[in-house]
Formats: structure tokens, sequence, C-alpha cells
């Protein structure tokens, strides 16, 4: 049916974004700012997404943006993705 093949999609498109999040932490270890930059990365593709219809007015996109930034997936309180990814052996161990 057609919402359990969005829903495997979109898990599919997140393993991915988280995928490409480790990939992105590991690539410049103990640079200043390549956390926030993979953070920030994470968060745009999400974003993209779930960006909002073409129709509409600002207004409206702008609400449609707050839902989903409050949607978006957060790291655990008291965490370090970069951490744990410099930890991890390969991406599949940092995703699950």
């Amino acid at each position: 049916d057609a919402m359990g093949t969005l829903a495997s999609r979109l898990f599919a498109a997140s393993e991915l974004i988280a995928e490409f999040t480790y990939y992105l932490f590991n690539g410049a270890l103990y640079t200043r700012g390549s956390a926030a930059i993979a953070i920030l990365s994470h968060h745009a593709l999400y974003a993209w997404l779930l960006r909002p219809p073409a129709v509409g007015g600002r207004a409206e996109r702008a609400r449609h943006r707050l839902q989903a930034l409050r949607c978006l997936p957060n790291w655990r309180p008291h965490t370090m993705p970069d951490i744990e990814a410099a930890t991890s052996h390969t991406a599949d161990a940092y995703v699950r």
C-alpha cells in the first residue's frame, strides 16, 4: 500500500542521512567547526526531505518549516554524535 511504501522510503532516507552524517563527522576529525557543519548538514537534509509544498503563502511555508523542525530527530541529551561517529567502526554501526 502507499503508506507502507512511504514509511519504508522515509526510513531508508533517514538511514542514508545518518550514514552521510557519519562520514561528515569522520571526514574532518579534530577540525574546528566540523561537528557543527555535520549537524547543520544533517538538519538541512531533513528540512529538504520535509520541504513545504510549492503552493501557499510565506506564512504557510514558515508554519510548515517550524512543524518540520519539531519533527527532526534530535540526538539524545548529553551525547556527542561526533565522538560516537569517531568511535564507530562503520557507518552501519553508527546508524544502529
